[in-house]
């Protein structure tokens, strides 16, 4: 495996770093075929064009990613799971499925929200406050979905 190997990312870099240790070089062929297929897994699971059925399938993957590599050392899986990770980011980012904010005017100021999110809004005085305010709420309800969801 080669930093080049999951992407030029400081987590991949992180990965080959610990597989490079001689306590872990074991783990490296089989850690690089379970990163290799889930990638391709959650690429074709991020193409996936109805919504519910790409959210359910993404947590479906999540916890087969997770089992996959149970038995692989507590290190090893913390640095896979960051590739894959980066990967997602990397998917998310250029995909058609990013979340949007829409910012009115309601007469005293301005309400936001973001439409995939349900029941996400918010408002402020100013339209950047309102901004901020609606990107810390869309924070908030990201990580209450990874604690609460993706466990």
């Amino acid at each position: 495996m080669d930093i080049h190997t999951f992407g030029n990312t400081q987590a991949a870099y992180n990965l080959i770093k610990i597989l490079d240790e001689p306590e872990y070089q074991r783990y490296s062929k089989q850690a690089g075929r379970k990163l290799s297929l889930q990638i391709e897994h959650l690429n074709y699971v991020m193409a996936i064009e109805d919504k519910a059925t790409r959210e359910a399938t993404l947590i479906f993957w999540k916890h087969n990613f997770i089992a996959s590599i149970a038995q692989l050392p507590e290190i090893v899986r913390t640095h896979i799971l960051s590739v894959a990770t980066a990967h997602f980011r990397k998917l998310w980012k250029e995909s058609k499925y990013r979340q949007y904010i829409i910012i009115e005017s309601d007469g005293d100021g301005f309400h936001a929200y973001c439409p995939p999110l349900k029941g996400l809004h918010t408002c402020g005085d100013t339209k950047l406050e309102a901004l901020r305010n609606v990107q810390y709420a869309i924070s908030a309800y990201l990580t209450s979905v990874r604690q609460h969801v993706w466990r």
